[in-house]
C-alpha cells in the first residue's frame, strides 16, 4: 500500500490521555485509506504500552508501533522519522486534541507535489475547556513561497506542520538531542534554510492542549535551568544561518524572550542572571529591542539583572488585573 501521509505520535506516561486522543485520531481519516499513524513509546512505566498495543493490534495495517528505551521527545520523533512510509509526515503529540477530518482535508486539498511543507492554524487550550471538534473545517492559503526567512516570521512547533518526507531526508534533518526545550524551532529553522516552498492555509486543525504538568507551567528550577541551556543552544545554532538570503533576527528575539520568561520563573540570582547576559552578548545577539512593550520590559531586565524581580511582580500583576 502506498502511504501518502504517516503521522508520528510520541508517547511517554500518557495512558491518562489516550483515551481522547486515539478517538481523535479514529475521526480523522474519512475516505482516505493511504495512510499511517506510527507511535514510538519512549519508555513508558504506566499503562502506556499496553494500550498503545491493544490499539495498534486492531489495525496493524494503519497502525505501527515502536518500543524503545527512554530518549525523550526528539529522540522519539527521530524514531518515527526513520520507521515512516509516507510521502508526507506529521507529528502529534497524545495530550494533544485534533479537529474532526483534519488529516483528510489535508491529504485531499493541499499535499501536493508543488509545496515541501505546509503550515495550518492551532488553537491553545486549557485542559478542561470544552470544545467542539466536529465544526466543519474549510480553508483558504494564506501565504505561499520559499522566502519566509527573509522576513520576520517564527514557527516554533511541528504539531502544526506537515512535512514532504523526501526533503527531510535529503537534507538529513532530524530533532537535536541535546535540547529538551527550543527543539521543534531549531527542526524548522535547519528546514527553512533550504530555502524550501511552503503553503499557510487558515484552517484550525490542532488543539495545544495546556496542562499544569507542562514543562512551561512548571516551577522545578532544574527543569527550567535545562530548558535555559536548549534555548541557548537554538540560538547558537539558528543564528549560524543568519545571512541576506535568510532572516533569523525574529527567530533569535523571541528564543530570548523565552529565556527571560523563564528567569523569571526561576530562582536566579542577580549574577547567574548577568551569566546568561553575558553569554548572549559573546554569541552576538544581545542586547535586542522591541515596539512591544512587554517585551521591551523583559529585554530591559535582561540589560539589568537587578529589575529582575521588580519586572517578575509587574507582569504577574497585569496578568492577574486581566484574568481579573
Amino acid at each position: 500500500m502506498n502511504i501518502k501521509l504517516s503521522v508520528i505520535v510520541p508517547c511517554y506516561n500518557v495512558a491518562q490521555y489516550l483515551e481522547g486522543f486515539l478517538a481523535c485520531l479514529d475521526k480523522q481519516w474519512g475516505e482516505h485509506d493511504h495512510y499511517e499513524v506510527v507511535f514510538v513509546n519512549d519508555g513508558s512505566t504506566d499503562s502506556t504500552p499496553s494500550l498503545l498495543a491493544e490499539y495498534v493490534a486492531a489495525d496493524t495495517r494503519h497502525r505501527v508501533l515502536i518500543n524503545q528505551a527512554n530518549q525523550g521527545v526528539s529522540g522519539a520523533r527521530n524514531a518515527g522519522i526513520k520507521v515512516a512510509r509516507g510521502e508526507w509526515i506529521a507529528f502529534a503529540d497524545p495530550d494533544d486534541l485534533l479537529a474532526d477530518g483534519a488529516y483528510a482535508l489535508l491529504m485531499s486539498k493541499w499535499l501536493d507535489g508543488s509545496i515541501d511543507m505546509l503550515s495550518f492554524k492551532t488553537v491553545k487550550v486549557e485542559e478542561n475547556e470544552s470544545l467542539d471538534l466536529s465544526q466543519s473545517l474549510s480553508g483558504n492559503v494564506i501565504w505561499e513561497g520559499s522566502t519566509y526567512m527573509k522576513s520576520d516570521f517564527f514557527l516554533p512547533n511541528v504539531w502544526n506542520c506537515v512535512y514532504r518526507k523526501d526533503m527531510v531526508e535529503q537534507y538529513k534533518i532530524r530533532f537535536r538531542v541535546e535540547t529538551s526545550f527550543g527543539e521543534d524551532a531549531l527542526f524548522n529553522a535547519l528546514l527553512f534554510s533550504k530555502g524550501i516552498r511552503m503553503k499557510k492555509v487558515d484552517s484550525v486543525i490542532y488543539y495545544y492542549v495546556q496542562r499544569s504538568t507542562s514543562i512551561s507551567h512548571t516551577d522545578e528550577d532544574a527543569k527550567i535551568r535545562r530548558s535555559i541551556e536548549g534555548l541557548m543552544f537554538c540560538i547558537q545554532e539558528v543564528n549560524k544561518f543568519s545571512g541576506p538570503q535568510y532572516s533569523t533576527a525574529h527567530w533569535v528575539q523571541l528564543f530570548v524572550l523565552n529565556i527571560v520568561s523563564h528567569l523569571m520563573r526561576g530562582s536566579f540570582s542577580v549574577r547567574e542572571v548577568r551569566q546568561i547576559r553575558d553569554r548572549l552578548i559573546a554569541i552576538g545577539v544581545f542586547p535586542l529591542t522591541s515596539p512591544w512593550r512587554t517585551e521591551r520590559l523583559y529585554f530591559t531586565a535582561l540589560a539589568h539583572p537587578w529589575l529582575l524581580p521588580l519586572v517578575r511582580t509587574t507582569v504577574r500583576v497585569k496578568h492577574s488585573l486581566k484574568k481579573g
